[in-house]
């Protein structure tokens, strides 16, 4: 099964985790002050929105206005997006944390793209045990397409991996 990951529509920077697993909303168990979603799930919502767990949100920044994070206990489901794209600052997604509500992240479909990681690179780079930032350099010689320099590059991060 191939892997899927979502990314900013308008600069293509990885906006989550590497997701194995669509589960259709009518499953989805809506508890208050639970995730939606299992960890590596994503679900769509009438074909606008498309969500994911709080521990696959990845190069997300709140956004600067903090009104809005208004909620009782955190982001209530209701307001403008509170989740910008770390790369372009485009506004993409709703982080929803509220006591009364479950917990997740929902992007609208229109901010968005849901690729596939086909070849894997993406779990590579998940899996190894580098900081951060250089998961996101590996991240960006991919998303440039600049394949010969991240095989390298992973090569001398995780020199034990011969799957390259």
């Amino acid at each position: 099964m191939i892997k899927k990951f979502v990314a900013c529509k308008n600069c293509g920077n990885k906006l989550s985790k590497v997701l194995s697993k669509q589960v259709d909303f009518k499953d989805v168990d809506l508890y208050t002050e639970q995730p939606l979603l299992e960890k590596s799930c994503y679900t769509i919502l009438e074909d606008k929105y498309l969500y994911i767990s709080l521990w696959d949100k990845w190069s997300l920044p709140y956004h600067q206005d903090n009104s809005r994070m208004i909620g009782c206990c955190g982001p209530y489901v209701y307001g403008l997006p509170n989740l910008i794209c770390a790369s372009c600052s485009q506004e993409v997604a709703r982080e929803v944390t509220d006591c009364c509500t479950s917990h997740y992240v929902r992007f609208n479909l229109y901010t968005i793209q849901l690729l596939e990681d086909s070849d894997k690179f993406y779990e590579k780079i998940e899996k190894l045990s580098i900081s951060e930032e250089q998961k996101k350099q590996l991240e960006t010689l991919l998303l440039y397409n600049q394949i010969d320099s991240f095989k390298e590059q992973l090569l001398i991060l995780n020199p034990f991996d011969k799957t390259q």
